[in-house]
């Protein structure tokens, strides 16, 4: 395309260009006086990716920078955040600043809502989903940083709402990470294996009381001993026995009073074999009790510690997790942008938006604009052109009489 193609596109569609061009500046004008200026809030958090998430006894291995910060947002734009914004705050009961804008807004949303083409929507969860779309947050690069930014009309309130966001995700984070009513299992378990301590130490107590543990010792010796000398006097009465009875017969007075006297020392020894036994039963027993008590103590001990750890988890706050705000959202003083820097956008876009409205009219556009156009589109030579009069000379009132009189 020539420079001279260029200038007959202008000038042919010079109206449409500029008719476009203040039809976009005087729409963007219209607008910015209509639709009340916005105001940003926004606030910093720090994501500590190295601590755990809660004060704990052992912390964690550390996440990636990404990961974490991917994972504290989503917390903070999760649901639970923003019902917990909305409960505090309750913007379906703030005054309403009634603009044309809203007011047509409202109209063409009630209008929908009774023709059935639109669902009414409750007010508080209206919000909720709002909050969750209009809050942004953006990590900041190399850094482990979230900005967290929301625009209103109202910049008290764009500053309330950053700060109570703020505030239930911590509480939330808190919650998440933390494992509830989990030091109250703990307890339980630390109560029933304390009860059980003192049931078998008080059993082992008995115990020795009963059986004198402080001669249970001695007796076993002394048993041990009434065993080997009983053994040793019935071997000698046998060795006795035998000799009787290469002399006697079975029925002799002698022989009978050595047999009596050696089922005597066999029960005595027996006896005397029961009762270690027993000792040894007992012995047995009260190293079952220690050992068990000991093994009590060792699970005492452990899930004592697991309580406590589990108890400062449940009790940790702001200043015990790995996120904290950096800064606060403050009242803003001025909107994002003046009205303005709106009407210059428009001025500087809405000569591009012109032109390109005029190239698709340009090439829809299906006129026959030239004798070489002519003889292209009906190929046919091109003999003549008789030019188009002004209507002003056709309003002349001879050229009229001419035009009427002509067969």
């Amino acid at each position: 395309m020539t420079p001279r193609d260029i200038a007959i596109f202008l000038f042919k569609w010079k109206w449409n260009i500029l008719g476009t061009f203040l039809f976009t500046v005087l729409v963007t004008t219209l607008t910015v006086y209509v639709v009340p200026p916005s105001y940003d809030s926004s606030a910093k958090i720090l994501v500590e990716r190295n601590l755990p998430p809660v004060l704990r006894t052992l912390p964690g291995p550390a996440m990636d920078l990404a990961e974490a910060l991917n994972t504290e947002s989503e917390i903070l734009l999760s649901r639970t955040v923003m019902t917990a914004v909305v409960d505090r705050l309750r913007p379906e009961d703030r005054p309403k600043h009634e603009t044309t804008m809203s007011r047509i807004v409202g109209s063409v949303r009630d209008t929908l809502q009774s023709m059935g083409l639109s669902n009414p929507v409750d007010p508080r969860e209206y919000w909720i989903e709002s909050l969750q779309r209009r809050i942004r947050v953006k990590p900041t690069i190399d850094a482990s940083i979230l900005k967290v930014s929301y625009s209103d009309e109202d910049p008290e309130w764009a500053a309330r709402i950053i700060n109570t966001t703020l505030d239930a995700y911590i509480e939330n984070h808190v919650r998440v990470f933390s494992v509830e009513r989990t030091s109250e299992l703990y307890k339980s378990q630390v109560d029933m294996i304390g009860k059980q301590l003192a049931e078998k130490r008080e059993e082992i107590i008995q115990y020795k009381r009963r059986m004198s543990i402080s001669a249970m010792e001695d007796t076993r010796r002394e048993l041990v001993r009434q065993v080997g000398n009983l053994g040793d006097e019935i071997a000698t009465t046998q060795s006795e026995l035998g000799a009787l009875l290469l002399r006697y017969e079975y029925g002799h007075a002698e022989v009978k009073l050595k047999r009596a006297k050696l089922d005597s020392l066999r029960e005595r020894r027996e006896a005397a074999r029961r009762r270690l036994g027993q000792l040894e039963a007992d012995q047995e027993h009260l190293d079952a009790l220690q050992a068990n008590i000991s093994s009590l103590q060792d699970s005492l001990r452990d899930y004592t510690k697991r309580y406590e750890d589990a108890r400062l988890n449940e009790t940790a706050s702001a200043a015990t997790v790995n996120v904290s705000a950096v800064d606060r959202a403050t009242v803003a003083s001025r909107p994002n942008h003046s009205r303005l820097f709106y009407i210059a956008i428009s001025l500087l876009a809405g000569l591009p938006l012109a032109v390109l409205v005029a190239a698709i009219r340009e090439y829809f556009d299906q006129r026959l604009v030239s004798s070489a156009h002519i003889e292209e589109v009906l190929t046919i030579p091109h003999l003549g052109t008789v030019a188009e009069l002004p209507r002003a000379v056709l309003r002349m009132p001879a050229l009229r009489r001419n035009r009427g009189a002509s067969p």
